[in-house]
C-alpha cells in the first residue's frame, strides 16, 4: 500500500472516530440537560423530607401518588424511615411522549435503616416536576 492511501485510510478513521465520539457526546449532553430539572425537583422533595417537612414533601407528590396516600398515611410512611441524606448518582433519563413528560432519577438515600438506592419516578403536572413513583 503507498504511503498516499495509508494517509487517506487512516485520516479517514479519525475522521470517523472523531464524528461518532461528538454524536456520543452530544446526546449525553443532551439527557444530562433534560435531567436538570428533575433531578432539582427530586433534591427538593428528599431535602423537605430530611428536614421533617412531610407537608411540603407531599405537595411534591402527582396527583396518583396523592390518590394512593392521604397526607397521613404519607406522613405515617415516612416517620417509620425517615431519610437523613441523599445522593445522586450520574444516571436519569428523560421521556416526551406527545407532551407527556416523565424522568427518572437514580439516586441514594440513607436512612436510619442504612442506605438505599432507589429510582425516583417523576412527572411533570401543570409545569413542575412531581414525585410519582414510590416515595423512597
Amino acid at each position: 500500500m503507498s504511503r498516499t492511501w495509508k494517509i487517506i485510510l487512516f485520516s479517514a478513521i479519525g475522521a470517523f472516530v472523531l464524528c461518532f465520539a461528538g454524536i456520543f457526546g452530544g446526546v449525553f449532553f443532551v439527557i444530562g440537560k433534560a435531567t436538570d430539572a428533575p433531578k432539582a425537583a427530586t433534591a427538593d422533595f428528599l431535602v423537605a423530607l430530611e428536614g421533617g417537612n412531610t407537608k411540603a414533601a407531599y405537595d411534591m407528590l402527582c396527583t396518583d401518588a396523592r390518590e394512593r396516600y392521604d397526607s397521613a398515611a404519607f406522613a405515617a410512611f415516612v416517620q417509620k424511615n425517615a431519610p437523613t441524606a441523599h445522593d445522586f448518582s450520574w444516571g436519569g433519563s428523560y421521556s416526551n411522549d406527545n407532551g407527556h413528560e416523565t424522568a427518572t432519577i437514580s439516586g441514594t438515600i440513607t436512612t436510619k435503616s442504612g442506605k438505599i438506592k432507589h429510582d425516583f419516578e417523576l412527572v411533570k403536572e401543570n409545569g413542575s416536576w412531581k414525585q410519582c413513583g414510590n416515595p423512597y
